[in-house]
C-alpha cells in the first residue's frame, strides 16, 4: 500500500498519497491506516489538502486515518497542523495531523541515534555552525 489512488469526485482527477500502511497500534485492538506525506516546499493549502486526503481515506476503507506530514523544505517558517471551516458563531471542523517539520528538530538529539530514518533526515534537522564542535572531529582526518 505505498502509493494509493484517490479520485477527486467532483473534477474526476485522480491523486496520490505517497505513503499508506494498514499497522497495528501497541495496545489497542485492530488496525489503523498511516498515511504519511512528505512536503519538500511550502505550499499555502497544504493543510487543507491533507483534510481532503484524510477524509477520502476514511470514506472509502472506513478504518481510523493516523494522518502524519513530514516537513522537509529549508523554511524556518513554522507550518500548521490544523485545517478549520467556521463561521463566527461556529466551529464546523477543526482537522488536524501530526506534524514534524525537520529544520525545527534539534540534530543533536538524533546524531547518535541507531534510527536509519533518523539518521537520513540529519542533514534537513536544525544546524547553526555556533552549536558545532570542530575539535571533535579533528581526529578523524589527522
Amino acid at each position: 500500500m505505498t502509493q494509493e489512488v484517490i479520485t477527486d469526485i467532483t473534477a474526476g482527477d485522480k491523486h496520490y498519497v505517497d505513503i499508506l500502511a494498514e499497522v497495528k497500534i501497541k495496545g489497542e485492538d485492530g488496525c489503523v491506516l498511516l498515511h504519511i506525506e512528505p512536503q519538500a516546499y511550502r505550499q499555502a493549502d497544504f493543510a487543507r489538502r491533507m483534510f481532503i486526503y484524510f477524509s477520502r481515506l476514511y470514506e472509502k476503507h472506513q478504518k481510523r486515518v493516523l494522518p502524519i506530514a513530514v516537513f522537509a523544505h529549508d523554511s524556518k517558517a513554522e507550518e500548521t497542523n490544523r485545517h478549520e471551516v467556521e463561521f463566527p458563531f461556529l466551529k464546523v471542523l477543526q482537522f488536524e495531523f501530526y506534524k514534524i517539520q525537520l529544520n525545527r528538530l534539534p540534530w543533536r538529539q538524533y546524531i547518535n541515534s541507531n534510527n536509519p530514518v533518523a539518521a537520513a533526515s540529519l542533514s534537513k534537522m536544525d544546524y547553526s555552525p555556533q552549536n558545532s564542535n570542530p575539535r571533535r572531529c579533528k581526529g578523524l582526518w589527522n
